[in-house]
């Protein structure tokens, strides 16, 4: 049996953060989607809605990431309360599935750091059972 080893990164280096509405961001993730489609993921975690971004495996990010660096380029996020499995736009019906990160302690640390740096007001985010 081989040995398992769990590693996760000691630190999140952020590039650039920019703060939209909810609508806006649901909207920019089903730019270019048909109608009836499904467009990209929004990731939630302690009460916000995020889109990140990577940077290119360089030889320095992947060395980086080897050393428990991780890097996101860009974080697009808007404040999402409550946690709802997907978004329906009504104009096109286009789907946006929300996907649940609050279980991925990166995207807890990193929502929860963004809203210690943006001043965001502290709401209990809670995650619905409805559909």
């Amino acid at each position: 049996m081989p040995k398992i080893i769990y590693k996760p990164y000691d630190e999140l280096i952020i590039h650039e953060l920019v703060r939209y509405k909810l609508e806006d961001l649901v909207n920019l993730n089903a730019l270019g989607v048909q109608s009836g489609g499904m467009g990209k993921p929004l990731y939630w975690a302690a009460g916000l809605a995020m889109v990140t971004y990577t940077l290119p495996s360089t030889d320095a990010v992947v060395n980086d990431q080897l050393n428990g660096k991780a890097h996101w380029a860009h974080v697009a996020y808007a404040p999402m309360p409550k946690f709802e499995s997907y978004i329906v736009l009504k104009e096109n019906s286009v789907r946006i599935p929300v996907i649940n990160a609050s279980t991925n302690p990166i995207f807890n640390a990193a929502a929860s750091w963004i809203k210690q740096q943006t001043g965001l007001r502290r709401r209990t985010p809670t995650v619905s059972t409805s559909r």
